[in-house]
């Protein structure tokens, strides 16, 4: 028996041996080939590497499992009795199974780790419009008042990423703001990016705290080019605690032919403001009376804005909103048809490989089963 199990180990060793050697010459023929460089080859979640290790604890489990189990059977039933009361596979066909099964585990995880292998040309429509996101990021927005589980900065972090997800062609920038106004990501086309940085966004960005509208406005007007194209500013707050005189950072914006989105988010009631974003464990801020402060979407102030921005508005007041038929409604608009440019360029983007990967796990999972199949059909005849 110990034999045996010996043998069924070097045997898994010798196909995990020969298999990484052939992986790794494909690979290294593929790069080769291509012409790529090694510096390009990453991947977009790694971390999804490390259960890789797991493959060898893999193979123990079940090299144990095996040998326990025929070591009950034959403790209980000779090797003539065992062989007409049970279908046993074959080493051979035992080896494999177990090899496959390997093999889809180890592609499943390369393809969950999506690897990047070089760039490739892409061909985009680059339309004549450039959209800023201003986005308000002082502790009222931690409130949980359209939610339980998610603040109005969650909400509107996701409405942003939907709304990133209809664009096409349009440029995109960010900023935040708080008591004072930060360029996130300057005006760019890399959608990707833009993802990743508004899900970055958090309460902890800026220590001033407070809402400086005009800050955050005077800040995505310097955000544009100097072009002459469809400007958009979509600015997002509850409004609440605002600072500093409006007046100043709009009297240019007609003359500039700025476009302003105001969106308002926020309840009637209110909600209490978490000392720390997502632990209401630590308490809520108090006032000079020792209240818990309630922080309630100050529409007065969102009207205003749009007033004096010479803009629209609009209201979050559900955890799902919906904000890009509020940008459909300006590109709708005559003005807007008629200045719009579309230029065809190419760009360089980044190459994942995981469908590949997934698909050569379905395919060896796929003749796993039927390996499975065929060799226990031909034990039973």
């Amino acid at each position: 028996m110990k034999k045996l199990f010996k043998n069924k180990f070097i045997s898994l060793f010798i196909l995990e041996i020969l298999f990484d050697l052939i992986f790794l010459i494909v690979f290294a023929f593929y790069i080769i080939l291509s012409k790529i460089s090694i510096s390009t080859v990453s991947f977009f979640y790694p971390f999804f590497l490390f259960f890789l290790l797991l493959i060898p604890f893999y193979y123990y489990i079940i090299l144990l499992t095996k040998n326990k189990s025929e070591q009950q059977l034959s403790k209980y039933f000779d090797e003539s009795i065992k062989n007409k009361m049970f279908v046993v596979p074959s080493s051979f066909l035992w080896i494999w199974k177990v090899f496959l099964m390997r093999t889809v585990f180890f592609f499943l995880i390369i393809a969950l780790s999506q690897p990047i292998i070089g760039t490739k040309i892409k061909k985009i429509d680059s339309k004549n419009v450039e959209i800023v996101l201003a986005l308000d990021v002082s502790n009222s927005m931690n409130t949980k008042d359209l939610s339980q589980n998610f603040s109005r900065l969650d909400i509107v972090k996701r409405a942003l990423i939907q709304f990133l997800n209809q664009l096409s062609g349009e440029k995109i920038g960010i900023s935040v703001f708080a008591g004072a106004s930060y360029v996130q990501l300057p005006i760019t086309e890399d959608y990707s990016a833009a993802k990743l940085f508004v899900n970055e966004i958090s309460s902890t960005m800026i220590s001033n705290q407070g809402t400086d509208i005009s800050a955050a406005i005077q800040t995505a007007k310097n955000m544009f080019s100097e072009k002459k194209c469809n400007k958009i500013v979509l600015l997002m707050t509850d409004g609440e605690h605002h600072e500093g005189d409006l007046s100043e950072s709009t009297e240019d914006i007609q003359q500039k032919e700025l476009q302003f989105l105001v969106v308002g988010i926020g309840s009637k009631t209110g909600g209490f403001i978490p000392k720390v974003a997502d632990r209401p464990e630590f308490g809520y801020k108090k006032d000079e009376n020792s209240q818990n402060v309630v922080s309630k979407l100050n529409k007065n102030l969102i009207i205003d804005i749009a007033k004096q921005t010479h803009g629209s508005y609009t209201f979050i007041n559900n955890s799902f909103p919906d904000i890009y038929h509020f940008f459909t409604s300006i590109k709708k608009s005559k003005s807007f048809q008629n200045s719009i440019e579309k230029n065809s360029i190419e760009m360089k983007v980044r190459k994942r490989f995981y469908s590949y990967f997934l698909l050569f796990s379905g395919g060896f999972l796929i003749l796993f089963f039927l390996l499975n199949s065929l060799f226990y059909k031909k034990e039973k005849d």
